[in-house]
This record gives C-alpha cells, sequence and structure tokens, in this order.
C-alpha cells in the first residue's frame, strides 16, 4: 500500500502535467496546483518517517511551488511564447529533475535502511532512467525553440516555421506526458510503506 505522502505526490505529479487552457492561453487548471499537491506530499512523508535526510526535501518542493506560480502568473501577464518565459521554463524543468531525482534517491536511501535490498537497487535503476529521460527531454525542449529562431532570422515561410513549431512542441508534450507517468508509477511502486 502506497504512503499518503507518495500517493499525494502521485497526484501532484499528474495534475501538475494536465494543461486545460481557456480562449488559447488562460489555464483552468495550472501546474502549480499539482506543484502544491507535491509539496504538501512531501511534508507528509517527513511526517510519516521523522528521518532527518528527508527535511531537505521541504524546501526544495516549496521552490518548486513557488517558482510554478510565478511562472504562472508570468505566463498570464506576458504570454508564454516569449524567449525569456521558455528560458524560465528550461530553468524550472532542471529544478523539477533535481528535486524528483533527490526524492527517488532519499527514497532509495529509506529503502535500504529497511532491508528492502532488491527494490532499492531497482529503484535505482529507475531513478537513472527517469533523470537520462528528462535531460534529453529539456535538450528537446531546447530544439523546439528553433522555430522561433527562424523566425527571428526571418529564414524560411510563416507557414513552415508555425508547422515546425507545432510539430515540435506536439512531441515534446507527448514525451513529457510520457514520462511524467512513468515517474508517477515509480514513485507508486517504491515509495515508503
Amino acid at each position: 500500500m502506497i504512503s499518503n505522502g507518495y500517493n499525494m505526490i502521485k497526484w501532484g505529479i499528474l495534475i501538475s502535467i494536465i494543461h486545460i487552457y481557456l480562449f488559447g492561453s488562460f489555464e483552468i487548471l495550472p501546474a502549480f496546483i499539482g506543484y502544491f499537491l507535491i509539496m504538501r506530499g512531501v511534508h507528509m512523508i517527513c511526517d510519516e518517517t521523522q528521518l532527518d535526510y528527508m527535511q531537505g526535501l521541504k524546501k526544495e518542493s516549496i521552490r518548486l511551488f513557488i517558482f510554478s506560480c510565478a511562472y504562472w502568473i508570468a505566463g498570464i501577464f506576458l504570454g508564454y511564447q516569449l524567449a525569456l518565459e521558455k528560458m524560465i521554463l528550461v530553468l524550472f524543468y532542471l529544478f523539477d529533475v533535481l528535486f524528483f531525482g533527490n526524492l527517488l534517491n532519499k527514497t532509495i536511501k529509506y529503502l535500504k535502511e529497511k532491508m528492502r535490498l532488491d527494490e532499492a537497487d531497482k529503484l535505482r535503476k529507475n531513478r537513472m532512467t527517469f533523470v537520462k529521460a528528462y535531460m534529453g527531454l529539456i535538450i528537446f525542449y531546447c530544439i523546439t525553440m528553433v522555430p522561433n529562431l527562424l523566425h527571428f532570422l526571418n529564414i524560411g515561410s510563416d507557414s513552415l516555421i508555425n508547422m515546425l513549431s507545432t510539430v515540435l512542441q506536439y512531441i515534446f508534450i507527448s514525451l513529457m506526458l510520457v514520462i511524467k507517468l512513468l515517474l508517477s508509477a515509480i514513485i507508486q511502486k517504491y515509495s515508503i510503506r
């Protein structure tokens, strides 16, 4: 049975990847709601385990929640298509992968302490797969900015640039969905019980 904290984190991950837009740019279900649940889940894990090494996750989860709120607010006022917004999102993705990598790392430590060595070893391998996949996705996100550069340099037709941008964005969104679903499954399988 999954712990309450990890269950909250699992739902936070799933909510953070659901983006429903109204009028093309206003998010009905912003990602910060998911990050709030992740933050609450981390606090629950710290209360459940009472382990000192888990306490550092609190600050990281608060930082992600605040960052996701700030990104949402900036997106409303400035739009999500600005180059600055895209660079901030790259930074946010780096914080995201560091946080989840750290969460999984501390879970591995917990599993080892509880002598669940086989599970700890499997989780370590899954953590490495997740981190590599997420880092590759961040690199791919940077590639999705190429159409903006082409448009800025006035290379190619607008229709070709728009089509390329749309295709790259859909591929990125699909890959992000797969990676976050993988993370959610990993957390559910190897959580503290």
